[in-house]
């Protein structure tokens, strides 16, 4: 039986802008793979707002 991976979500701005985008990942265990500096996961001006986990922290991110 595979084990089902709990979605982690990132909220982000590109450079100085003020819209927050966010991205779910769901293929990754954990967020070292996300936040370092030489990831391709998120733009390369991505400033990073906030990380969290579950469903429901994309919901919150979702009504901005």
């Amino acid at each position: 039986m595979p084990i089902e991976k709990i979605p982690i979500a990132v909220a982000y701005t590109k450079g100085n802008r003020k819209k927050i985008h966010v991205k779910v990942f769901k293929d990754l265990r954990c967020v070292d793979g996300i936040i370092r500096a030489k990831s391709k996961l998120l733009p390369e001006n991505a400033v990073i707002k906030e990380v969290g986990v579950g469903k429901k922290y994309y919901e919150k991110y979702k009504k901005l």
